[in-house]
């Protein structure tokens, strides 16, 4: 596992940490038609893209207190693995992931970064998952992007725009680390 968690190093600091959540997912697969840079590339195709990610893309639900919480995480390696939303994971006091075809598994928080609002959980799965593979790249003003996401808890949408900047700052973040999209982002719940 500790390979899971030098990609992710290796990513952060190629990115300069550039991560934004609600969880971005950044394929690199053409480009849709919204920038010079992406009129170039072939049409996004956001159906295939959302066909080939949906089986490792999960639904992460808990509770603080009485309240209930849900979000999204990604399978990053087929032992178990997950990517999600620190603010999602941080402090919830039980977590489950859902992911397609299987049963819920107990999730464990390994650790979080809230500066850069990511977390990485883990489940037994009975078999290897299918897990989504992290760019190589940072992404460039003008790329294609898909958002894949399960916002108020309905798995499986997608949205897809481009990357309008990248290097952008958040109050209470780390500084320059996020990428600001076109897409249409939802918000999970927190209730």
């Amino acid at each position: 596992m500790s390979d899971v968690f030098g990609k992710i190093q290796v990513l952060a600091r190629r990115w300069g940490g550039m991560f934004a959540l609600p969880l971005v997912l950044l394929l690199a697969v053409g480009g849709a038609v919204l920038s010079p840079r992406a009129a170039a590339a072939p049409a996004l195709d956001a159906q295939a893209i959302l066909g080939r990610a949906s089986p490792a893309v999960g639904l992460v639900r808990g509770s603080i207190g009485a309240r209930s919480i849900s979000g999204t995480a990604f399978v990053i390696d087929p032992q178990g693995w997950l990517l999600t939303a620190a603010h999602v994971a941080r402090r919830a006091e039980k977590l489950q992931v859902e992911l397609p075809g299987m049963a819920a598994l107990d999730a464990t928080l390994i650790g979080y970064d809230a500066t850069r609002d990511l977390a990485i959980l883990r489940v037994n799965p009975p078999s290897s998952l299918p897990a989504l593979q992290l760019a190589g790249d940072a992404p460039g003003v003008g790329d294609a992007v898909a958002v894949i996401g399960a916002p108020r808890g309905q798995p499986g949408v997608i949205t897809t725009g481009e990357v309008q900047g990248t290097g952008i700052s958040l109050p209470g973040m780390t500084g320059g680390t996020f990428v600001r999209v076109s897409a249409r982002v939802q918000r999970g719940i927190h209730i």
